[in-house]
């Protein structure tokens, strides 16, 4: 008799001792992904469509299934024990009668899905650049650039400057802005 995709979930999710609502749920986790993942690769198994199998775990689509076996190389690689879990995912389906999630049935084992030394590593520079990178924008939004237009239409306090100071300003400010006759512009700024 064939297990339920509704046990294996159960399996695999006391197995890695990680929710069941959290399992089936809309999180894109990599340690996430890798439990989904065993659990699509047990039912596929047993003989389950990819469509039954996305609509029992989270109602994915069947592509989303698909992409995730074929993918099993990538998460072996990120992943220390990921062969094992699955291994074990696969052999607790077949001993286990159905139903194991009405029963109190827990794993003498449990399994930490880790990433791998070198993945860890890579995960860390991307997000450590990703940090500089917002980092810069930010600083970027502070410090606006300052043209020549923009900085000569900035308020400056007038009472702090002489009467030539002022007079030498505004007309500055209304030569940069594209003033056609330059007489106007002097009469503007007297």
């Amino acid at each position: 008799m064939r297990p339920r995709i509704a046990d294996i979930v159960t399996i695999a999710a006391r197995l890695s001792r990680t929710p069941e609502a959290a399992v089936v749920g809309e999180r894109r986790y990599v340690y996430l992904c890798a439990i989904r993942h065993a659990i699509y690769a047990t039912a596929r198994e047993w003989g389950y469509s990819y469509p039954q199998i996305g609509k029992h775990v989270g109602n994915r689509d069947h592509t989303s299934v698909l992409n995730s076996i074929q993918s099993r190389e990538r998460l072996a690689l990120q992943f220390k024990n990921f062969d094992g879990f699955c291994a074990e995912v696969s052999r607790w389906a077949d001993e286990l009668p159905p139903f194991v999630s009405e029963t109190g049935w827990k794993p003498p084992r449990a399994f930490s899905l880790t990433l791998s030394r070198a993945d860890r590593l890579r995960r860390e520079r991307e997000a450590a650049a990703l940090r500089r990178m917002r980092q810069k924008r930010r600083d970027a939004k502070i410090a606006p650039v300052a043209t020549p237009a923009v900085a000569a239409s900035k308020a400056v306090p007038v009472a702090d400057k002489a009467p030539d100071e002022q007079y030498t300003r505004r007309v500055n400010a209304e030569i940069v802005r594209g003033s056609a006759n330059l007489l106007e512009a002097l009469r503007k700024a007297a």
